[in-house]
């Protein structure tokens, strides 16, 4: 093992400290500027929303005959979609939605999403989510006592009421007994204080921005509360 002194770069993304002000930044502008590059985009103006909310994408938009088939094969759209991806999934959640409605035909989807299939399953995705998130912060939660950091209870904002309530009761509920036993160890985090489960505004729940369409401003507010600068 060699000591080389401070990480400057990792997996393309710089990183910037401003130790007077205690603050640590990541930026791929370079791999930004990389894809642009790639893709011969040297014209590309700015804008305040990744997508706008009327873009829909659906199977009927898919070649249909040979002679398209062909021709959309010969073009790079894996390619900057798996660019985007990379970039998304490193420092830009602003361009998440994008990327999924942009992805959403690259290979097989459920019903979920499928405009042409959709079938409703909000609630029981939602509550997959929950748990999910609960999950990943307490991961994170061990992480950062790891480098030694000490936490309290970890919040987890919620913008719906029924799921906080279903999280906080025991009470058995006919139109939820389909839900797998597994989403509910949410409740036994609860009970431990390990996690609490707090109400956030629509105004304020910032993951409204990666989720769906929302207002340029909307959005800017939520890369504010995500500490994310795009400028």
């Amino acid at each position: 093992m060699k000591e080389l002194g401070e990480a400057k770069k990792i997996l393309g993304i710089e990183i910037v400290r401003d130790r007077s002000r205690k603050i640590l930044r990541v930026s791929q502008s370079g791999y930004l500027f990389k894809i642009l590059n790639n893709f011969i985009i040297d014209n590309g103006k700015s804008v305040k929303m990744s997508l706008g909310g009327h873009f829909k994408l659906s199977l009927k938009d898919c070649p249909v005959r040979d002679c398209d088939v062909e021709r959309m094969s010969k073009v790079l759209y894996a390619n900057a979609v798996g660019s985007l991806m990379y970039l998304m999934v490193c420092t830009r959640p602003d361009i998440a939605y994008a990327i999924s409605v942009v992805s959403r035909y690259l290979a097989n989807l459920g019903y979920a999403k499928d405009l042409d299939k959709g079938r409703s399953i909000t609630s029981y995705e939602f509550l997959v989510q929950g748990y999910v998130a609960v999950k990943e912060a307490i991961w994170l939660r061990g992480l950062l006592e790891e480098l030694g950091v000490e936490l309290n209870t970890v919040a987890v904002n919620c913008d719906n009421q029924g799921a906080i309530h279903l999280s906080r009761n025991h009470v058995f509920y006919e139109r939820t007994k389909h839900i797998n036993v597994r989403y509910h160890f949410i409740r036994e985090v609860l009970e431990a204080k390990t996690v609490k489960v707090l109400n956030v505004g629509t105004k304020h729940n910032v993951a409204d921005a990666l989720t769906k369409v929302v207002p340029g401003l909307k959005l800017q507010h939520c890369l504010e509360l995500l500490n994310v600068d795009v400028g």
